[in-house]
């Protein structure tokens, strides 16, 4: 399994590089379609272009990010070949691109019915079904991957003496890798979702979606709506389904139960509501938990 993961990764690393510094098109259909189903991770930054460099004219620009990412992604896949416990990076890395793919996929449908005469008047029906095709198959690919990676990780434990017994404790994170976290993954929440926020505002179809919760809530409201919801997916769909967000893969970490098992859907789903508490990012400052940790009573633990 660890070679087949490691062919895989490898291919996804090669055509991610190739598509992102070689193929770019213009009006070319070819290359576009190319393109988009070797594009295997869509990060940028909203309204920024400092991360872009400049090919030549009216054609796509090479995204740093992505190069980074993919070069990232290269050192863990070169990490895990020498040795198989080392799997932080490729893990980080996978559910990057597993997030980044359903997120976006989820988008799409929900504003499918907004977009089918715009798609059928522009002949994108093909380009759009076979992306979705693809998007599918990786995004199976994986979520395969990382169970297995998981499962070839345990929790860390320590011995304490309690009553003349020896009990095994989980070893739980500490507040600086806590803090990095939630970096990490503000960060990566704003470069998944940029790249929608783009689309709303671009496509005509799409537009009336901001501008009403403009009117509603006004322009501030409207991105902080934007942006709980898909704050909200990220970490439902992160640690619902994978036990942890791409940050927490980097620092070999897990959510779980009292008793080290995996969190149950609902738990996690009111984990992450917890997390809109003002002020609850500060709230690790009053004690090693934070308070959407205290009120499901879930742990965040370290792999070994």
């Amino acid at each position: 399994m660890q070679k087949k993961i490691i062919i895989f990764y490898s291919i996804i690393v090669v055509l991610g590089l190739v598509s992102e510094v070689f193929l770019h098109y213009g009006q070319n259909y070819t290359l576009n379609i190319l393109k988009s189903q070797t594009g295997f991770v869509n990060l940028e930054i909203m309204g920024l272009d400092w991360y872009k460099l400049n090919s030549n004219p009216g054609y796509q620009d090479i995204n740093c990010i992505h190069v980074l990412f993919y070069l990232v992604l290269l050192i863990g896949v070169l990490q895990y070949a020498s040795d198989s416990k080392k799997s932080g990076l490729i893990r980080f890395g996978a559910s990057v691109l597993f997030l980044s793919l359903i997120i976006h996929l989820l988008f799409w449908i929900a504003t499918l019915s907004y977009l089918i005469k715009a798609w059928t008047a522009w002949g994108w029906w093909t380009q759009a079904a076979l992306s979705t095709i693809v998007t599918i198959f990786l995004i199976w690919v994986h979520y395969a991957i990382i169970r297995q990676l998981n499962s070839d990780k345990k929790l860390k434990t320590i011995e304490r003496l309690y009553r003349d017994n020896t009990v095994l404790n989980l070893v739980t994170t500490d507040k600086i890798q806590r803090f990095l976290h939630l970096f990490i993954d503000v960060l990566l929440t704003i470069l998944i979702l940029s790249p929608m926020l783009h689309s709303l505002i671009r496509i005509n179809e799409l537009n009336f979606i901001p501008e009403t919760l403009e009117n509603i809530f006004g322009e501030r409201g409207a991105l902080w709506i934007i942006i709980a919801v898909f704050r909200l997916i990220y970490y439902t769909v992160s640690e619902g389904f994978l036990q942890a967000s791409p940050s927490k893969f980097l620092t070999g970490s897990r959510v779980v139960d009292p008793d080290g098992e995996k969190v149950k859907p609902v738990t996690i789903v009111l984990r992450t509501l917890s997390r809109f508490i003002p002020f609850e990012a500060f709230s690790f400052l009053g004690g090693h938990d934070g308070w959407h940790d205290r009120f499901t009573d879930t742990h965040v633990v370290k792999e070994e």
